[in-house]
């Protein structure tokens, strides 16, 4: 009796554990299809992309390039489909990076796919991340330039930074200023972001949102991706997501 109502309490925490994990839906999972694309053959992914509706269109003539499209009401490759990807191989004709590109029909449903692609990559893909930043720029009349622009940072780079900032106070280093300035950049991390974010999409205020994460040779695992919402690129409403299994270059959290 004893060990059913053991059994019973850890699969209610289980439960419980993942209930906020984001699933990706195939309309959905352009994150997880490009994280997975990573370090295949040119053939293991062609196979993998067509199981995920993905319809190869043609090579790069300057570079080991290929590029891909998926539309669900299409059978054919099309430039004007829903989403477009490419990705790059080297060496032993492996999948280096990806870049893929959706385009939605409204706002609403740009905002929520962004929100879920963004979620997902925190808990799936980045569950540990040496530098992440983001920034979210609004609307705050209906002119789209005229707007603001915020700037958040996290990891364990931060962490680091912000106690050098404090020990620098303390050592009269720096300014009190200075050490408030660089307490609040240190202090605006991921979960400020998706509050700020889900606040401008409830007021459908979203200009454009992005997210870089990156964590480089120094954790064993190098890698860097990045996210972007453009609710108006030359008229289309896209989200962008670029991958790595390298880096590509560094950013400093002070220079938002």
């Amino acid at each position: 009796m004893k060990k059913s109502i053991f059994i019973l309490a850890a699969l209610c925490l289980l439960v419980s554990c993942n209930k906020d994990v984001v699933t990706l839906k195939q309309e959905e999972n352009i994150p997880e299809v490009a994280e997975h694309l990573l370090g295949m053959t040119h053939e293991e992914a062609i196979q993998y992309l067509q199981t995920q509706r993905y319809v190869f269109g043609l090579e790069s003539e300057h570079s080991n390039e290929y590029v891909f499209s998926r539309d669900f009401t299409l059978s054919e490759f099309s430039y004007e489909a829903a989403e477009m990807l490419y990705y790059g191989t080297y060496g032993k004709d492996t999948v280096r990076y990806v870049v893929a590109l959706h385009r939605s029909q409204s706002r609403k449903s740009a905002s929520d796919l962004y929100g879920k692609w963004s979620h997902y990559t925190a808990q799936t893909t980045f569950s540990g991340i040496e530098m992440w930043t983001g920034v979210l720029s609004v609307m705050i009349s209906e002119d789209p330039y005229h707007g603001e622009s915020y700037s958040y940072c996290e990891g364990t780079l931060i962490d680091e930074q912000r106690k050098q900032a404090e020990e620098d106070y303390k050592n009269g280093t720096i300014t009190e200023d200075k050490y408030t300035n660089l307490m609040k950049i240190y202090s605006s991390g991921r979960k400020n972001f998706w509050v700020d974010y889900q606040r401008a999409a409830d007021n459908e205020t979203i200009y454009s949102a992005s997210e870089h994460y990156r964590n480089s040779e120094a954790t064993e695992h190098p890698k860097e991706t990045e996210i972007t919402l453009y609710m108006n690129n030359g008229g289309k409403i896209e989200l962008r997501y670029e991958t790595h299994n390298f880096v590509i270059h560094w950013e400093s959290p002070e220079r938002h």
